[in-house]
């Protein structure tokens, strides 16, 4: 999981944080439009990386596992995440407008 907190406090890890899911939408984009099967991979994948990096989904699990008593759980501030929910979400405007594409070819 991207420690979103760091990302605030240094521009260029954001940056590169930024390139990199760039790079991936735009892959998620080209194999959105290639084909139906490749779409559907494409789907899976993106879902995947919004699930595994979402940080709701961490706090459910702590919900679900609690922690031992000697851990350490550092609070949840939604406000100073922001930019790793823009990292995360990137992808998915980027998969929607390869499966129009895709759509508007097949018509």
């Amino acid at each position: 999981m991207v420690q979103f907190p760091g990302l605030n406090s240094q521009p260029p890890l954001f940056a590169l944080f930024l390139i990199i899911a760039l790079v991936f939408s735009l892959g998620m984009l080209l194999l959105a439009r290639w084909r139906r099967s490749a779409a559907i991979i494409a789907i899976v994948i993106t879902l995947a990386w919004v699930v595994l990096l979402l940080p709701d989904t961490w706090q459910l699990y702590r919900l679900l596992v609690p922690p031992p008593p000697e851990a350490i759980v550092e609070p949840f501030y939604r406000q100073m995440w922001i930019r790793g929910y823009i990292i995360i979400f990137l992808p998915v405007p980027f998969l929607l407008f390869g499966l129009y594409l895709l759509r508007k070819r097949t018509i």
